[in-house]
């Protein structure tokens, strides 16, 4: 018989433990974060980490943190693989190094920075030994699965999922008509959430322009929110994707299509920052503050009343000049020329079988006393021919064919090409277009569209891999950008996406039409306005769009009193022909002539809400805050007597108030007041007023009818007088 001592088994029992701690360095630590009640944890040995909100300890979204990789090998397998951690080292207070390690293909390092803000992943490097693989998407948030419950997956044949958990998510406008941005974990069954310049050619949801690109999203519930972003563009196509109510971020590569680097070594620049809040908004608002602010002073030129001859032109309705003179009445300043004004999709030359008298009509807009603009598409090109381009200056699929996109990519029907800026004469081409546009039409704004409807990497990528994913969108703009500023510096570049690192080259951002949002108007703006004011501090100009319905115009004209500048996509005439009922169009007038020219604000949200899992948005009365004057404000629905800045009014119906100077609306020399509709409006004011104008379309007279008694002044307005008006302009 064999006897073994305690003391030998013990001292087994430490050379066990001792070789499983070389073996895996120091991944049994735990790495945490502490951001005011908000605590990250997370341990490394299994990648497990969770947001805990204290006092109570709840735990409001778990998950793994390390990167994962589909890839295919030399052999044409594909196959799963993870980086583990091996060590962790603090580099000093504020940052730190995980050693990695990623069984039979390579090493690596991820570093980690703490920040006021948040935190930031800024350098994840990956060596890789006997063979560089083709990534086919990278991850992460994944976790492998039993073999025994591969059954469950969506794709039995990729031994994975999504382990990102939390009670519900925020995708800023991930759903259009209606639009939805709040989702409970169950609501999105297997899908996948473009976050990018791309959207139904992933196979994603539709998604209209704004809020697009975003690039970050939040999981939460009422315990707490935490954000995912990048903090810089990936060279992938960048989406979120949901497998029975679990999450990740997915990078598409499909380099098993293209080819890898057949880099040894492979480095990816601040792939992910993640930020917290008590809600979705505040989340989001720290991510949007990571970035550095725009450079330049902001400028008010960029802020300007602009009608656009969409709503015209959607119905084929193409004769320009009596859209000029509708316009002219609403002290409208710039007059956009939309899609389809080109002969061809992406070409330099006007139609000349809808617009005969183009030049003629370009002329009328400068004698109405209206600068131009006009619609570009960002990539697509209709007939490369005859702009001197060939099948080597467009993104080809992998049989060499030029890829068709279009903006919802159904293969049955037509479509167009995409211009490949790794040529040197689709650049060029690029270049002389937008210098012949500049210098024939001159217009004072730009706007680019269809940034999401370009072809997804399954499809065809840039030939030069470093144009490729989010960044090929972003290489367009700049381009066009640059190129347009060239020739007049103070020409404005309208775009949409929301993110931070797409605004050195754009001056404003567009709401978009609210044709995309269907039919609940109010709703749809109302939430597309609270994510256009996270670029409130963000030296860019905001504009509210409009709807294609006048008598669903005025919410939204009520917002864009606080967003900045008016933005009609309106038609000139009602769906069955008639005239334009007075009453909107003064409306129309009202936030033409009296919106905010400043740039930076900030919201002041009262007792609006910004939207949950349990609630939808709803703007109720808001404002405008610059520096320490409420420069605007908004009065709907019953007054909340909880909120100081509400106690001055006293009202019925919905109403504007807007300052006409730097001060706020209780110091202004003058003050706008928009009614929206029959009603009163009682205000506590510095002084009686001079004088009291009543402004419309058709004349302009002073209000006798109005009544100061003990510093108060009292408006009211009758349903005539409202159709008659576009409201009042109060002079101390």
């Amino acid at each position: 018989m064999i006897r073994i001592s305690i003391r030998t088994i013990y001292l087994f029992f430490c050379i066990i433990v001792s070789w499983q701690m070389l073996a895996q360095g120091s991944s049994g630590k735990t790495w945490s974060y502490k951001y005011q009640s908000y605590q990250l944890e997370w341990e490394l040995n299994h990648d497990q980490a969770r947001m805990i909100q204290s006092p109570t300890g709840k735990v409001f979204w778990k998950g793994g943190l390390l990167p994962a990789f589909w890839i295919e090998n030399k052999n044409g397998e594909h196959l799963y693989i993870k980086a583990e951690v091996t060590s962790l080292s603090e580099i000093n207070n504020s940052q730190s190094q995980l050693k990695l390690r990623i069984p039979n293909w390579g090493n690596g390092s991820l570093l980690i920075d703490k920040n006021e803000w948040g935190i930031c992943f800024s350098e994840l490097k990956i060596q890789w030994e006997i063979e560089t693989p083709r990534i086919i998407e990278m991850y992460w948030g994944t976790t492998t699965v039993p073999a025994e419950r591969l059954s469950m997956l969506a794709d039995e044949q990729r031994p994975f999922t999504p382990d990102w958990d939390a009670a519900g998510y925020c995708v800023p406008g991930a759903k259009e008509g209606t639009v939805q941005s709040y989702f409970r974990n169950w609501d999105f069954g297997h899908s996948n959430i473009a976050l990018g310049s791309f959207g139904p050619s992933l196979g994603a949801p539709y998604g209209a322009a704004f809020p697009r690109p975003v690039l970050f999203f939040a999981m939460g519930d009422n315990g707490g929110w935490i954000s995912f972003g990048v903090g810089e563009l990936p060279d992938a196509a960048m989406s979120l994707k949901l497998q029975s109510g679990l999450g990740m971020i997915k990078y598409s590569y499909r380099e098993d299509l293209w080819g890898a680097s057949g880099q040894k070594e492979r480095v990816w620049n601040n792939p992910l920052k993640i930020t917290f809040g008590t809600n979705a908004y505040q989340a989001f608002t720290k991510y949007m503050t990571s970035f550095p602010v725009k450079k330049g002073t902001p400028s008010v030129k960029h802020q300007k009343a602009t009608w656009n001859t969409w709503g015209n032109w959607k119905e084929r309705k193409y004769d320009i000049k009596p859209m000029v003179d509708f316009a002219s009445k609403l002290d409208v300043e710039v007059f956009v020329l939309d899609d389809p004004w080109q002969k061809t999709k992406g070409s330099i030359e006007h139609s000349k079988e809808r617009f005969p008298h183009f030049e003629n009509d370009l002329k009328y807009i400068k004698e109405q006393r209206m600068e131009s603009g006009f619609w570009e598409t960002l990539g697509w090109i209709e007939d490369p021919a005859s702009c001197g381009l060939s099948k080597e200056d467009l993104i080809l699929d992998k049989n060499g064919y030029p890829c068709l996109t279009s903006w919802n990519f159904n293969p049955l029907s037509g479509g167009f090409y995409f211009i490949d800026l790794s040529s040197e004469k689709s650049r060029d081409y690029l270049k002389r277009r937008t210098l012949a546009e500049m210098k024939f039409f001159q217009p004072k704004v730009i706007k680019l569209d269809f940034g999401y409807g370009i072809p997804g990497p399954q499809m065809g990528v840039p030939r030069n891999p470093a144009l490729r994913g989010e960044r090929h969108s972003y290489e367009l703009i700049k381009l066009i950008s640059e190129t347009a500023k060239s020739v007049d510096p103070d020409v404005t570049i309208l775009y949409y996406g929301i993110n931070p690192i797409f605004h050195e080259y754009v001056d404003i951002i567009s709401l978009d039409d609210q044709g995309d949002i269907w039919y609940a108007i109010k709703e749809g703006h109302d939430l597309w306005s609270i994510w256009a004011s996270l670029l409130s501090n963000s030296k860019l100009a905001i504009t509210g769009s409009s709807s294609y319905e006048w008598h669903k115009d005025d919410e939204v004209i009520l917002n864009t009193f606080i967003l900045g500048s008016a933005n009609a996509v309106l038609g000139t005439e009602m769906p069955d022909g008639s005239p334009v009922p007075d009453k909107y169009l003064n409306r129309r007038l009202a936030v033409n002539k009296w919106f905010r020219r400043s740039i930076q604000w900030e919201p002041v949200w009262l007792n609006s809400h910004l939207g949950d899992l349990q609630e939808m948005a709803e703007l109720k009365c808001w404002g405008r805050q610059e520096g320490t004057n409420l420069t605007a404000l908004v009065l709907r629905g019953e007054k909340d007597s909880t909120y100081d800045i509400l106690a001055p009014y006293e009202w019925t119906g919905r109403w504007a108030i807007i300052s006409q100077d730097d001060k706020s609306i209780t110091e202004s020399s003058s003050v706008a007041v928009v009614p929206f509709d029959s009603g009163t409006i009682s205000m506590k004011v510095r002084s009686k007023p001079k004088k009291v104008l009543s402004v419309g379309i058709h004349s302009q007279t002073e209000k006798k009818d109005w009544i100061w008694k003990n510093g108060e002044l009292k408006i009211n307005i009758s349903d005539n007088e409202l159709n008659d008006i576009a409201g009042f302009l109060i002079n101390y």
